[in-house]
């Protein structure tokens, strides 16, 4: 099921009653109800973007032309893969991958940083790009862990593949969580993206 509908499950952690969970024990609690799948065929393709639109939607921007025609993630790339994230069977998280190394140096990360692509791919060094990450908003505005079940995509990524380094573009206000999460250091200075009109990092 790629929408929720009148009649599935909330989409949230349970109370407890005279409990107060961790937020580790919070993630736990949703594992039974979480699924990560590859995003393949055109109706997988297509929900995703979907997904994207009404996500992008929230910035100032045209959102309409260039998701149709940028946004669309191909199943020919060779070196990348978009994974969904479902929760009660409804996708509410998806995020593409790409394994970067100077035989397949295509990513995101790399058509808006090019110089500083340039020099670590020239370092002989093995990347991993998770890019596109995106959330249904609506779902994580009653469900706080959501961010961190997405965090799994790129940690897993990292994990199956021999990379040396994970690379990110992220919204300057978000760089934050991902230094205090991952102790991540950013590789060059923010830089406007005009669609959105947001500063990216």
């Amino acid at each position: 099921m790629y929408k929720s509908d009148a009649n599935s499950a909330p989409l949230t952690v349970p109370p407890t009653a005279g409990e107060r969970l961790s937020l580790a024990q919070r993630i736990a609690a949703l594992d039974h109800r979480v699924e990560y799948r590859r995003m393949v065929d055109v109706e997988a393709r297509e929900a995703v973007l979907e997904l994207r639109k009404r996500a992008y939607s929230r910035h100032s921007g045209d959102t309409n032309a260039f998701v149709v025609e940028q946004f669309m993630d191909s199943p020919g790339e060779k070196n990348a893969v978009t994974v969904g994230l479902f929760l009660d069977r409804v996708l509410v998280g998806a995020c593409k991958v790409s394994i970067i190394n100077e035989a397949y140096p295509e990513s995101q990360w790399g058509e808006f940083f090019p110089a500083e692509m340039k020099r670590l791919l020239s370092s002989g060094k093995t990347l991993i790009d998770p890019a596109r990450l995106v959330s249904d908003l609506d779902v994580a505005d009653h469900c706080p862990e959501l961010p961190f079940l997405m965090m799994r995509i790129p940690v897993a990524a990292c994990q199956h593949f021999p990379a040396d380094e994970c690379l990110s573009i992220v919204r300057r206000s978000h760089a934050p969580f991902y230094r205090r999460m991952f102790r991540a250091k950013p590789l060059a200075p923010p830089k406007l993206y005009e669609p959105l009109d947001v500063e990216l990092v």
